[in-house]
């Protein structure tokens, strides 16, 4: 019962960042106005993003929203099967929710960090990414040492 406990709080904590920092950006600037922070480097520029990661297939908000909502119950189901990954799944959990309401909510998301050699994203994005990375990592460093132990046998 503890990890569901740590599970929502993490989903709780990157969900309420992610919307209270999108809050603040559409109540700041305008759609598509920047506010540069290091030249030639890093920018505030808060987008409407009606695409997939780093703007492309615009114009699908409704396609996304339910591709979202069924990866929600995709890795809340893994969730449940593998507990050992609770955390990863908190990330990216609390990415999908966090992206989906302003799909739901707004019609498009809200991307606001903008390195500028890379495409616009959000805290959502971050950790959606974070945490598919790191347990692609654990997967694979976890098959290694199962591999291993197969092989002394």
């Amino acid at each position: 019962m503890k990890e569901h406990g740590k599970f929502f709080f993490i989903v709780l904590f990157i969900v309420s960042l992610d919307q209270l920092v999108k809050f603040v950006i559409r109540a700041s600037l305008t759609s598509e106005s920047s506010i540069l922070l290091v030249k030639n480097f890093f920018s505030i520029t808060y987008l409407q993003n009606t695409g997939i990661s780093f703007g492309l297939l615009k114009g699908n908000n409704a396609l996304f929203a339910a591709i979202a909502a069924a990866a929600l119950f995709i890795f809340f189901h893994f969730y449940n099967k593998e507990k050992k990954y609770w955390l990863q799944y908190a990330l990216i959990t609390g990415g999908i929710i966090g992206n989906l309401i302003d799909r739901l909510y707004l019609g498009y998301v809200v991307d606001y960090f903008n390195f500028h050699f890379f495409p616009v994203f959000n805290i959502a994005d971050s950790s959606i990414f974070i945490g598919i990375a790191w347990l692609i990592i654990l997967s694979f460093r976890d098959a290694k040492k199962y591999k291993g132990k197969k092989k002394r046998k």
